[in-house]
């Protein structure tokens, strides 16, 4: 009755970064293949949390900008 099944077309790849938003708290990122992009290169992100579009990542020395 109150049960839902969800199917998708990703699988989890051995990708797990950990993010310092710029409020400094620490967020985990699981990357995953999107299957239904022809792009070799293109990536699902999931994470707990709240992102906004303008919020900025820092990954080591890499800074990454939230864009949906």
């Amino acid at each position: 009755p109150g049960d839902v099944v969800v199917l998708n077309n990703t699988k989890v790849i051995k990708a797990r970064l950990l993010a310092t938003k710029s409020s400094g708290v620490q967020i985990e990122l699981l990357v995953l293949e999107d299957h239904n992009n022809n792009d070799p290169l293109a990536r699902k992100v999931m994470y707990r949390g709240n992102l906004k579009t303008e919020d900025r990542l820092t990954i080591d020395n890499a800074v990454i900008s939230v864009t949906q």
